[in-house]
């Protein structure tokens, strides 16, 4: 039986899966099947068309057509300009409806059961943010990376500011209520290492942290291969467009815990040497 024929909500936790969408006409089919075929049934499913100026909605609307049960608990919302993705992730968490979010990106795509074992182990543990591990894929390489699993707050922070966890926003079970409490968003414009900067803080006031030990999410670098190639490089040109959101970070530990800023300039920007713009 397909799965997203089943319209069980048993379960009591609803997950909204929030998915930006900018010219991806050649990965969004594989997207979203990978997300209106989880086992899980209670999702609700919010696309941002940031103007999208090829065929990717084109196609997702026909990918819909798949999965009718999947299709009624469906929004596509769509910005009257290009705004950019910080913009695109915005709308989505203003638009979600339920206590619980999931980011994927749309040339991204999640294992079948990715959300089932996220809230499993919410549902065991109480935690507001739940991760699991994740397979980079590029035309040279597949690498699995296993991400440290929950300890205490500094540590998590501490990885997260010297870049020795992967920050990807994408693939985390979140309480929405973190966003809405203590006002988190990403700054319009600020494009460029936006999951950077609102993770943080959304580590930061959440209390409770768990993770499980399986693939989550399968993160796509092809579209990207060019600007990775040059971030592998250290291309300074390049990695400067990553100063605002540094900037960003750098304000929040400011009013939350000096001593941090340590673990921040010791990251791969202080080869760089942006510890002397502060």
């Amino acid at each position: 039986m397909n799965v997203q024929q089943s319209e069980d909500t048993s379960e009591a936790i609803a997950v909204s899966i929030l998915i930006p969408v900018y010219g991806v006409e050649d990965y969004i089919e594989r997207c979203a099947r990978s997300i209106f075929e989880q086992t899980y049934p209670n999702i609700e499913y919010i696309f941002c068309d940031d103007c999208s100026p090829d065929q990717s909605i084109s196609v997702l609307r026909r990918v819909m057509k798949d999965y009718p049960l999947r299709a009624k608990h469906t929004r596509i919302l769509r910005h009257k300009k290009n705004r950019g993705l910080a913009a695109a992730r915005n709308t989505l968490v203003e638009a979600c409806r339920t206590d619980w979010l999931m980011h994927v990106d749309s040339d991204d795509w999640v294992e079948h059961d990715a959300v089932s074992l996220l809230v499993k182990k919410q549902s065991k543990t109480k935690a507001d943010i739940v991760w699991g591990d994740l397979i980079k894929r590029s035309h040279q390489k597949e690498e699995y990376v296993t991400n440290p699993d929950a300890t205490y707050k500094k540590d998590i922070i501490c990885k997260l500011l010297d870049c020795t966890v992967f920050h990807h926003i994408c693939g985390k079970l979140i309480r929405k209520s973190i966003y809405d409490d203590f006002n988190i968003k990403a700054v319009d414009g600020i494009d460029m290492g936006e999951d950077w900067y609102v993770v943080i803080p959304l580590y930061y006031h959440a209390t409770e942290y768990a993770k499980v030990n399986h693939c989550i999410v399968h993160y796509e670098r092809r579209r990207s291969q060019a600007l990775t190639a040059k971030r592998e490089r250290l291309d300074v040109n390049y990695l400067q467009s990553d100063y605002p959101a540094v900037d960003i970070i750098w304000s929040f530990l400011e009013n939350i815990e000096t001593s941090w800023k340590q673990y921040l300039v010791n990251n791969t920007f202080n080869r760089l040497k942006i510890n002397e713009l502060h």
